[in-house]
């Protein structure tokens, strides 16, 4: 609910401070989130448990998203939403996990928004071991881009030294 209430702040904020057809442009983009973190969110605990449930809605929208921006937003919402884990709701942590991760930011790595998107998970979760380690996978693999180049110059810099 506290997601809800802060995409609806921002985007009535929007509204007040900038043009209309970029508030709604934003506004489509939360409704995007908001959607797929409800439809995970909802899914019917019994057969998350049983491993038995549809996901195929939700990896659809995810599927549709063009923007490493905004897939960056998701990634960095659903982390927080499936942590801390708890033995009690490894199911439900799971399942926002596996249908959206670091690791997923990938299918960008071609868009020109990639390192920006790539910059906000940086800001948006703390990459520790597991995280951390996904997140220089990516930096690694695209270090040819000139915008990951130069943000990212030190990890790149940092992770060619430990090869040698």
């Amino acid at each position: 609910m506290k997601i809800l209430f802060s995409f609806l702040l921002i985007s009535l904020t929007c509204l007040c401070h900038a043009d209309i057809k970029d508030c709604k442009t934003k506004q489509e983009a939360n409704s995007k989130i908001i959607k797929i973190l409800d439809l995970i969110n909802n899914l019917d605990a019994e057969k998350l448990y049983k491993k038995t449930a549809d996901f195929s809605e939700a990896k659809k929208l995810i599927a549709e998203i063009d923007d490493p921006e905004l897939f960056a937003k998701l990634v960095i919402f659903t982390h927080y939403l499936s942590y801390p884990g708890g033995i009690d709701t490894t199911a439900l942590d799971d399942t926002f996990y596996a249908l959206c991760n670091i690791s997923d930011m990938k299918k960008f790595k071609e868009h020109k928004q990639y390192a920006q998107g790539l910059l906000l998970i940086q800001k948006g979760i703390p990459l520790d071991a597991h995280n951390g380690e996904q997140f220089a996978e990516l930096i690694l693999d695209s270090k040819d881009n000139s915008e990951i180049q130069k943000y990212f110059s030190s990890t790149i810099k940092r992770f060619d030294s430990v090869k040698k």
